[in-house]
């Protein structure tokens, strides 16, 4: 965010994500998605494998 404006980011991932919900806890912002589980440690971010989106 800047100057009270939300601006587009790049992930560095492979694929497309889809966004539905953030969180963090323990440092790390959570990304929650219809099928994809991101998280971002303050310098990169990591898609989470799982059973829905392989």
């Amino acid at each position: 965010m800047q100057a009270q404006r939300l601006e587009e980011v790049e992930l560095g991932l492979d694929q497309p994500v889809g966004f539905y919900r953030l969180d963090s806890g323990d440092g790390v912002l959570w990304s929650f998605g219809p099928k994809d589980l991101l998280r971002f440690d303050g310098q990169a971010w990591q898609r989470i494998s799982f059973a829905m989106n392989e």
